[in-house]
């Protein structure tokens, strides 16, 4: 009985690894060696697998949004083409919006909200803001993409010792 069991979260596993890189579902499936109903069989009956597929999710939006910036105009963020110029010579762009209210003590909020198996969406609202701003913040302030960055493998870690302890609970799979 407990062979079954490893297997079935081993598969599960597989799967969202799977998918938080390809961000496909069939593709995962495919690459995990599981059938597709039997994925949506786990979201409906398993909550603990429920939660981990929606945090892959955002890890592969996250992953798949960035390639497609990369790809959609090869220039850096917040730079236009100057207008008639053959070069594609780029001209800064000025910031639109309000300025948000960065405090360097969201550093240590996001690194113990990932401890805790928080999502980037669920940090940022914690925090009061949405998703893009944790990325601008990032990309603006170097101590703050540190702390994301632990911060996610933090809620990583926790997911996964999650899984790790109802591995061999009845109630798991």
């Amino acid at each position: 009985m407990s062979e079954n069991i490893t297997a079935y979260g081993l598969k599960k596993r597989a799967l969202l690894a799977a998918f938080r890189e390809t961000g496909n579902v069939r593709l995962a499936c495919e690459t995990a060696g599981v059938g597709r109903s039997s994925h949506y069989r786990w979201l409906e009956a398993d909550a603990a697998y429920q939660e981990a597929f929606e945090l892959a999710k955002e890890d592969a939006a996250d992953i798949l949004e960035a390639e497609a910036r990369r790809r959609s105009t090869g220039r850096r963020p917040g730079t236009r083409r100057i207008r008639g110029s053959r070069r594609g010579r780029e001209k800064r762009t000025r910031s639109v919006g309000r300025p948000t209210d960065y405090d360097p003590s969201f550093c240590d909020r996001v690194v113990d909200l990932g401890g805790e198996g928080y999502s980037k969406a669920m940090m940022a609202k914690e925090l009061g803001v949405v998703r893009q701003t944790l990325d601008n913040w990032a990309s603006q302030h170097p101590d703050f993409l540190d702390a994301m960055t632990r911060a996610r493998e933090f809620a990583l870690a926790w997911w996964e010792r999650q899984g790790h302890k109802g591995i061999w609970s009845r109630d798991f799979n």
